[in-house]
């Protein structure tokens, strides 16, 4: 018994089977849709022309008008470059296909194709605030941050790109960097500013909060106001808003100096200026504490054998406190904590102290106050 086969005929058609495209087909699109969207300048950017029919791959040239600068046109039709020229460009490109005698797939070369290319460049949209004023911890700050080359009618966006605000500020959409420093630091952050789906601009800028200028009613100040640029020698004055009371600027060195009598938070304003008569204002914020007094008036008593402790109390001042007894002797088993202010211990025998009790803070402000503890 034969086995049955399946027989295939492949039947060989009397036309070529390559679609040879008339000399009309080859079209390169310069219709509004195939046009590159708006860039921005000293921004890279890429945009493919399109064609169709004839053969590929298809070859682009520039045909006649100038491309932006910076900007070149590939061979398969990619624009692709950072113009670094802002203004309306438009120029020809000229399209050939793969056709000839050299392509059996397509004997007849299409006929070459032209297209109008209009390339707009926008300005550079920048940040052009290129520091901010330093901040002072605990004091309301505000400051606008300022656009390079904006467009009318084209809300702007500011945010922050990469590093981290100083604690207590905030960047608002809006480009107001604002808030209340919660202590001193310095950060080095990029800010962003854009329009919705179009230009954007970045920038480093560094933030910094500083403690204000402390001092102390009664302790003598050392303090100095600094400026950059200019042509010596500079010379500094008080404009606006006074210095504290008691203190005072020196003309040649900017150096701030005095003993303060009144306390309280001042803003005053510095002017300086050089040998060439250039001008510019240094605001300074001092704040001046109260005198350092010892607010303790009496002691509770102490009794022999039992466990006591009371901490001595101070106000004024700033930062931290120092304690010491400067005249008369704790009674046996009693001791004064020299950072905390706190007497405490187990007294062994009973009897009368009359202690002078000094406390001195951060600034070198000074107190003492003589008080009796009595073991009973």
């Amino acid at each position: 018994m034969r086995a049955l086969r399946i027989v295939i005929v492949f039947v060989l058609l009397a036309f070529p089977l390559a679609v040879t495209p008339s000399a009309s087909a080859l079209d390169l699109c310069d219709a509004h849709e195939c046009q590159p969207p708006p860039v921005e300048q000293n921004s890279p950017f890429v945009f493919q022309l399109e064609a169709d029919e004839g053969c590929l791959p298809y070859h682009f040239s520039l045909s006649s008008g100038s491309l932006p600068p910076g900007v070149s046109l590939a061979e398969d039709g990619k624009l692709e470059g950072t113009p670094t020229q802002a203004g309306m460009f438009d120029f020809y490109v000229a399209l050939n296909d793969n056709g000839g005698p050299t392509n059996p797939a397509c004997l007849i070369p299409g006929k070459q194709s032209q297209g109008h290319i209009f390339l707009t460049v926008l300005p550079d949209l920048y940040v052009a605030t290129t520091s901010v004023p330093t901040a002072v911890a605990g004091q309301p700050y505000s400051v606008t941050l300022q656009p390079g080359n904006p467009e009318a009618g084209w809300p702007l966006v500011w945010d922050v790109t990469a590093g981290t605000l100083p604690a207590g500020l905030s960047l608002s959409e809006n480009g107001v960097l604002s808030g209340t420093p919660t202590g001193p630091d310095t950060q080095t952050v990029t800010v962003r500013v854009r329009e919705p789906f179009r230009r954007s601009g970045e920038r480093q800028l560094t933030a910094s909060s500083s403690s204000p200028g402390l001092a102390e009613v009664g302790v003598r100040y050392s303090g100095r106001a600094t400026a950059s640029g200019g042509t010596a020698p500079v010379t500094w004055t008080v404009v606006g808003v006074a210095l504290p009371a008691g203190l005072a600027v020196d003309s040649a060195s900017g150096a701030i100096r005095g003993i303060p009598t009144s306390s309280g938070a001042f803003s005053a304003q510095l002017g300086v200026s050089d040998s060439g008569g250039q001008t510019a204002g240094v605001p300074l914020t001092i704040r001046v504490a109260p005198r350092i007094s010892i607010a303790t008036g009496r002691l509770p008593r102490a009794a022999p054998g039992v466990a006591y402790r009371t901490r001595l109390a101070s106000t004024g001042g700033i930062g931290s406190r120092r304690w010491t007894v400067v005249r008369g002797k704790l009674p046996p088993g009693i001791a004064l904590g020299s950072t905390t202010g706190v007497l405490g211990g187990v007294a062994r025998r009973a009897g009368t102290s009359s202690l002078t009790i000094r406390v001195v803070d951060r600034l070198g402000g000074t107190a003492t106050r003589t008080l009796r503890l009595v073991v009973r």
